[in-house]
């Protein structure tokens, strides 16, 4: 059972705000975008992610949610705890950004509709949005009532590069795709999804696991902070000879 410090410090607002060299483009005041995954271990793919949606869409924050226990995952490597520092490493100097550990306090598979319902709890009066890749979103005609889920939120969805199959799937063929953003982000209803392309960033957690079993130097990939915490902690199979 983890002491109630350990579980709050997963709820601390990361690192100093940075300065924006411009405002984004569009903006609605409460929105609230929730980006969740395994982070086994978080890279830039998903750093510069959020980093380039916030300079186009100005969220009151974005909180960024570990996965506990991923319902789609056979195999996690980290322990949740290490995910959520490494996680926190990672993002501690972007602006408005919160690392969420509430996946911990439930016990069982960590479902998304669960914890949507939670943060809608604490977030009555704002729009949350999840920020999901365009991989991710077409399997969720596979998440626990994910039908339930389209009617509690909206979705942003980023496209993944050479993504030639995926409209195939019955989750986008069910599903109004939404061009005009402006429309999107002070629209009043829910379940809408809309699709952003950003600069591609062709980085994997599998790519960073790999290339430490292989003693290769990931700091391009993960920074140095995680690199450093990787290497500390001897995570993922990580030689002695990276550096």
């Amino acid at each position: 059972m983890k002491d109630s410090k350990d579980i709050s410090s997963y709820m601390d607002l990361l690192g100093s705000e940075a300065k924006s060299a411009s405002a984004p483009k569009y903006s609605m005041p409460r929105m609230v975008g929730v980006f969740g995954g395994t982070f086994d271990p978080v890279h830039f793919g998903h750093t510069k992610t959020i980093s380039e949606l916030s300079s186009l869409i100005s969220f009151k924050k974005v909180i960024v949610i570990p996965s506990a226990k991923p319902p789609h995952k056979q195999k996690v490597t980290a322990s949740f705890e290490q995910r959520v520092t490494m996680t926190r490493l990672a993002f501690k100097n972007q602006k408005g950004v919160f690392i969420d550990g509430r996946e911990a306090l439930r016990p069982g598979p960590s479902y998304a509709i669960d914890t949507v319902k939670d943060l809608l709890t604490k977030e009555k009066r704002s729009k949350i949005v999840l920020i999901m890749g365009s991989d991710a979103f077409a399997k969720i005609d596979t998440w626990h009532r994910w039908e339930d889920l389209l009617t509690l939120v909206d979705f942003i969805v980023i496209k993944r590069p050479n993504p030639t199959n995926l409209w195939k799937r019955r989750s986008f063929r069910l599903i109004k795709r939404e061009n005009d953003l402006e429309d999107f982000i002070h629209s009043k209803s829910i379940g809408r999804v809309f699709e952003v392309k950003l600069k591609p960033i062709r980085i994997s957690s599998s790519k960073v696991r790999k290339d430490l079993a292989l003693g290769k130097n990931v700091e391009r990939l993960v920074g140095s902070k995680v690199k450093e915490y990787v290497l500390f902690h001897k995570l993922y199979g990580s030689k002695d000879f990276t550096k």
